[in-house]
This record gives C-alpha cells, structure tokens and sequence, in this order.
C-alpha cells in the first residue's frame, strides 16, 4: 500500500468514528442524562382452547319452567377460563328446548341433555324434567305442632303468575336460607310442612298491582274474622311499647292504640344523596294515612286461610313493590318480599346451596318478626337495625362496599346470642331451634354461602312509625342507580 492509499484509509477510519460519536452525542440528553432505547414487547403467546365446561345451578326442571342463562366457559393451555359463544343443542327437544344463547325450557318430563359446543370441543349438563308441583290455596294440615313459619306466594290480580310455587322457586329459596343459617349459627327454621315437603299456599290477591286492597282502611286496621278478641288485631305488636328490659323475645301483645292512627304510609321520593340512610325519623303526627302493602297481605290471609297464633308467615309477593324488596312489622306476624326488577333481576330459589338477594331480604324480615333488632341497642338513630357494621344483615346506614359478605349479627352483641338479659335476643325466638347435635357435622363445616349482587345493593329496610305508641313498621328497600 503505497503513502496515498494509506492516508486515505486512515482518513476513512477518521470519519467513521466522527460519525459514530456523533450520533453517540445527539442521544444524549440537554442534561447530560441518557435515553435508553426500551426493548420492544414481545407479542403474547396466543392461549389454545383446551376444553369446554358448563355451570348450571342445578340439574332439575319443571315441564313449563324456563331456566336462565346457562353459561359455556372455555378452558385454556394457560390455566385460564373465559366465557365463549357456545353452540348449544337438546338430546330432546321433546323434554327440553334449548335456544341458541342457552336459555332451557322445560317440555315434557323425563332426563334430557343438554350440550355446549365449540371449535371441536363440548360438555353436557343433564336435567331430570319433572311435572310442577302440586298448588294449594289452603294452609294444609301440619305435620307437627307448635310454632312455625307458614310460607305464602301472593300475586297481584293483574300479574302474571310466574309459578314460583310450582317450579320449585320458593321451596329452593328456604332451602337456601335454612343452609345459610345452619351453616353460620347451627339454627333452622321451624317450617310448616305437609307430608314431608314445604307446605306452601298460593293466594291470588282480590286487588291489581299498584292498588290497595277493596274495603282497606288507612286509619283502622282490620281484625281479621275469627281472631279471639284478647288477641292482638292482626299486624300490630308491641313494638316500642314493649318494656325494653324485659328478657328474651315476646310474642306479640294487645296494645292501646287511637284508631285513628296509622302505622304506615306509602313511600316518601327517594333522597337524591345515594349515601342517604333509608331509616327515617318518626314523622309529625296528622301526615297523610296510608295501608301498607304487608297490612294489605296480612288482611287477605285473614280473610283466606285464616291468621293462627302459633304461626308467622313468610310471603313471597308479585305486584306493586315501589323500588321496595320487602316489609315487616316488629314483632309483627308477616314478613314480605317484593319479588320484581325493582329489587333484583334473578328470582328467588335460584340456587338452593346459595342464598342471594331475596334470601337475604327474606331472613332480614323475619328477624324483624322475631324482634331483631333490639329496640333498646344504644346506637342512636338505628331504629330496629345495626350501624356498627355495614356487613350486617341488619345494618341500616351508609351504603354497604362492594363485597358480597352478609353476617349475622357482626359481633354477637346487637340481636342474636349476645346473652344480655336486659334486651331481647332473636336466638330465644319460637319460630327456629337449634340443629339437632346428632346433624351432619360436614354440613355444618360448610362457609356460609350468602351472593348478593353489587347491582341489588344496598338492601335498605325504611322504617315509619305513627306515634311513641305504635308499632314499628319497616320496608326494605333497594337504592342503586345501576339498571333501575
């Protein structure tokens, strides 16, 4: 190589390195800092479906019965799932139907099955179709004596009738409350039954939806026919006026009361602070008098099968609700839910192993009945409901957290086994006894299964009263702006 080459090369080498610590500076920042070039992300492995599953709430059907959604759940490589658009399919369409988005329909009565498919997998899920049950209009013979809860289903005269009696709604609802309550407290209910099954009697109200009952008096309540004068009038209890020192719970007693007076009132507008508590002071005597629709129902059942003192009834009703889940009085003889959209788009009974909203509305009114909450707690403003937890099932106050979590009786100190002697205790109730010790102890082991939905709560009770010496009266109620 001769001096020019070389002088030419080195000069090559010269620029290159200039160029190289010159893009070296522009990457550099005004500070004297460095930009580090971010590695790029890598693309996520796409998943492979591996499997296909369904979830069902449960394997029966009735012949009419409409099931919900079923739903079809993907498994993949991952560990994950995701619901899928299923194709779905009947072995029968003469016992079962199944639309293309997985709503069942009971046909006929025999096992049918029913299968999701998808991308070369499927599942099946197999229902036993079986006919409705028997109805009744009567409150039928008791299998046994003594105190007990008569469970009713009331519709409205210009409602349709859904048959939750028939399809076994109602039956799973109690059967999900009795699980709850066995699981968390070791109680169960002391249900009427007939021949072994839930005896539950079906009443189609005398008055449509949104009226109130023919011949209702707003400023007397009615006695139903037959009652023993020394009877308290039907609805009305001690409530307030029982001496709050007085131990365990009392059934109810005669009280004074002007005739002239009302217990309750139709519904106020809603507060427009979502975080406004549903339970009310009393307000100034001389308002406008108004019946109740738990009166209206207690006044039907008298006048149908007849109010008898050793029972409460429970009433799943189908009509007017005015955004209410439910009504009781304390110490009262009815305990009613609203069954609609305005409290929860499921319906009741939907898994007899979980209970959801109407499950938990329904315990919360026969609490009330029984005497929950305590009329002498000193948490002041509560009225016959707890503040000290929002997890309460009788908790009134600010609205509850996103959790699904109900307990009963938080800390054992409000309503429920708290063992004070000065103030009533629902555990001491007629209407429930403890689990026999010789009951499955695994069933007992099981945690409380209570789910209701973010989109039902929060589950408000609205409490009125007349005067110092009437009964208490409360209406549970839903305040959630989502879907309402």
């Amino acid at each position: 190589m001769n001096r020019a080459s070389s002088e030419r090369a080195r000069s090559g080498c010269r620029a290159a390195a200039l160029v190289l610590l010159l893009s070296v500076c522009l990457s550099c920042g005004q500070d004297g800092g460095s930009n580090p070039v971010t590695p790029p992300t890598p693309a996520p492995t796409p998943r492979e479906q591996t499997g296909i599953t369904i979830v069902s709430p449960r394997s029966d059907l009735r012949v009419g019965e409409v099931l919900p959604l079923l739903r079809a759940y993907g498994q993949y490589d991952d560990g994950t799932t995701g619901t899928v658009v299923a194709a779905w399919t009947s072995s029968d369409p003469t016992v079962a139907e199944v639309s293309g988005d997985g709503i069942v329909t009971g046909m006929g009565v025999g096992p049918v099955e029913v299968t999701a498919s998808l991308d070369g997998f499927s599942a099946s899920v197999t229902f036993a179709v079986e006919l409705p049950e028997e109805r009744s209009p009567l409150d039928r013979p008791d299998d046994h004596d003594g105190p007990q809860v008569h469970v009713i289903y009331a519709v409205a005269s210009d409602v349709e009738d859904g048959n939750l009696d028939r399809y076994g709604n109602i039956a799973r609802s109690m059967e999900a409350i009795q699980n709850w309550i066995g699981a968390e407290l070791g109680y169960r209910l002391l249900l009427d039954t007939y021949e072994g099954e839930l005896d539950v009697t079906f009443l189609r109200l005398p008055f449509p939806s949104g009226e109130s009952a023919p011949g209702a008096s707003p400023t007397e309540p009615p006695q139903p026919e037959g009652d023993d004068p020394g009877d308290p009038p039907a609805g009305e209890s001690a409530g307030q006026a029982d001496d709050p020192g007085a131990p365990g719970v009392q059934d109810p007693e005669p009280e004074s009361r002007d005739p002239g007076e009302s217990g309750a009132q139709d519904p106020e507008p809603e507060s427009e602070d979502p975080g406004a508590s549903r339970v009310q002071d009393p307000e100034p005597e001389g308002g406008d008098p108004g019946v109740w629709l738990v009166d209206e129902l207690e006044r039907v059942i008298g006048e149908t099968i007849g109010i008898q003192d050793h029972k409460v009834y429970a009433v799943y009703y189908v009509g007017r609700s005015d955004g209410l889940c439910g009504s009781a009085q304390v110490l009262g003889r009815v305990a009613a839910v609203y069954v609609g959209d305005a409290c929860s788009g499921s319906l009741p009974g939907a898994d007899p192993e979980v209970a959801s909203t109407y499950e938990a509305v329904m315990l919360h009114e026969l609490f009330h009945v029984f005497g929950a909450a305590a009329v002498c707690d000193p948490q002041e403003g509560a009225g016959p409901h707890v503040r000290d937890d929002p997890l309460d099932l009788m908790a009134s106050g600010p609205e509850r957290g996103p959790r699904d979590e109900v307990v009963i009786d938080v800390a054992r100190d409000d309503y429920f086994g708290h063992g004070r002697a000065d103030c009533p205790d629902i555990a001491e109730s007629r209407f429930w006894e403890r689990i026999p010790a010789d009951f499955a102890p695994a069933e007992l082991d099981r945690y409380p299964l209570v789910d209701v939905p973010a989109a039902d709560r929060p589950l408000r009770c609205e409490l009125r009263q007349r005067s110092s010496e009437g009964p208490l009266q409360v209406r549970s109620k839903v305040r959630n702006p989502v879907n309402r």
